[in-house]
């Protein structure tokens, strides 16, 4: 079985799609990539010793992808993730930032340039990540005095992105934002 979250279409004949998947034949499961190509779809399990979300995906030609979620250790210890696709070949792996970190959504300009955004699980402080290359990463907070959280990001180039999310205002509610 598989479940889907983000999907991202490099082209108007593929797309990729990510989430998570469970084969009952050889029992493996985890987070998973869906490909439909020309009409064909494969699903490619991302096997680790760790549990894995995956959430959103982007794609910026058939032969890059940056996939973003978070990680889940076996002590319930949170950690964003990144799932890159280079020349055909997926690699999974966790960014040591602080712990309770979470990636929400991706985007990127280019195959070398993705901007992702998430949210701190214990103050839902909102950050900014840029992903160069699937394996260099720079960490930026989104300065706010109010609870918020970021869930998408779109940028039209490596300098010019918007962010949206939601914010509990002083007098309660879940109004979104855009900044």
């Amino acid at each position: 079985s598989t479940t889907t979250g983000g999907i991202s279409c490099p082209n108007t004949s593929t797309c990729v799609a990510v989430g998570e998947a469970s084969d009952a034949e050889t029992e493996e499961s985890g987070p998973a990539v869906v490909t439909l190509s020309d009409g064909e779809l494969s699903v490619t399990i991302l096997t680790d010793s760790i549990y894995y979300d995956m959430y959103a995906v982007s794609c910026p030609d058939t032969s890059h992808c940056v996939a973003v979620g978070r990680a889940s250790t076996e002590d319930d210890h949170i950690y964003p993730a990144v799932a890159a696709l280079s020349e055909g070949t997926w690699s999974l792996d966790t960014l040591t930032l602080e712990e309770s970190d979470w990636l929400t959504d991706v985007t990127c300009t280019d195959s070398s340039d993705c901007f992702a955004v998430g949210n701190n699980v214990s103050d839902t402080a909102p950050f900014f990540q840029q992903i160069s290359g699937g394996d260099e990463f720079s960490y930026v907070p989104i300065p706010t005095s109010i609870s918020s959280s970021v869930v998408g990001i779109s940028c039209a180039d490596s300098s010019d992105c918007v962010v949206v999310g939601n914010y509990e205002p002083y007098g309660g509610g879940d109004p979104g934002f855009m900044d």
